[in-house]
């Protein structure tokens, strides 16, 4: 796991320092400055990986990636990165089946669907830390009404194919879809762009958020889980009750989502039902923030 963190932060560290050399004659010096610090950023990291054993890192492994990973996506590279993601769908739709599949792939790659969802499986941490980090980065990586602007997603073809998913889906997950009401008196192009906000935003909700952190609760046994404190004697101090009310929290929080991504395995309920509870609650709350 450590060795994983390790080379993820080296192989990162020199793709920027790749991109520095190819654009330090070119670039303004803010943005040569930028990545400066960008690298100076990934070499204390690094920092914290070695030394005497246990390191830094090891020790305090969690909230680091915690903090660490949601900041990336605030650096202006990063968001550059994003924007120019967008230039995959700046091509008409592809006709045909296999268009239609190498159009969804570029899609999920532009989106930057896939990136943040193999991050959160090839790094693995607590439950509870997963599922609030894939949900920060997932939203710090969304560009959802620039990407439904480019050429691909505003084309007809893909337009006709967006609207007979979502019919699809409405379908599929009765009752729950009937529930949330129809929007009314929108232009054909207002509701093309309501469409293919909503299915980006269901995507990243699946793919994104939900299925790494099934992958990873799937894979990791319940000793593995932090373990709640023990009792607190009874003249211990108001910091020693806080830090135990907030471990016995974590604890609990870990626990809880562990468990409900572990419901097809318990045998509460059937796998196939579960699977069809997850994707119908996931679209009704698609349809309800986006109109879909």
């Amino acid at each position: 796991m450590f060795h994983l963190d390790f080379f993820g932060v080296a192989a990162s560290g020199l793709m920027q320092l790749m991109y520095l050399l190819r654009q330090k004659d070119v670039a303004s010096p803010h943005e040569n400055f930028h990545l400066l610090l960008i690298l100076a950023y990934h070499a204390a990291l690094i920092a914290t990986m070695v030394g005497k054993q246990p390191t830094l890192y090891a020790r305090y492994r969690v909230p680091i990636y915690a903090i660490v990973r949601p900041l990336g996506y605030l650096s202006p590279t990063v968001r550059n990165t994003r924007h120019a993601a967008a230039q995959l769908l700046a091509n008409p739709a592809s006709p045909g089946l296999l268009g239609m599949l190498a159009d969804l792939k570029r899609l999920m790659l532009a989106s930057r669907v896939t990136g943040t969802a193999v991050i959160g499986v090839v790094v693995a941490v607590d439950p509870a830390v997963s599922l609030a980090v894939q949900y920060i980065c997932s939203y710090l990586a969304a560009a959802n009404s620039g990407y439904c602007s480019t050429q691909m997603m505003s084309d007809p073809l893909t337009q006709r194919r967006v609207a007979g998913f979502s019919s699809l889906m409405d379908l599929l997950t009765l009752p729950f879809s009937a529930m949330v009401p129809l929007p009314k008196g929108e232009a054909d192009v207002a509701t093309a762009a309501r469409q293919c906000v909503g299915l980006l935003f269901y995507l990243q909700l699946i793919v994104s958020i939900m299925l790494p952190v099934y992958i990873l609760v799937r894979s990791m046994p319940q000793s593995f889980l932090p373990r709640p404190p023990p009792p607190l004697p009874a003249a211990a101090g108001s910091w020693a009750q806080l830090q135990h009310s907030v471990q016995r929290a974590y604890a609990a929080a870990n626990l809880s989502v562990w468990r409900t991504f572990r419901v097809p395995q318990s045998g509460a309920l059937p796998s196939s039902l579960v699977f069809w509870l997850v994707v119908a609650l996931s679209w009704t709350l698609a349809l309800a923030l986006h109109g879909l």
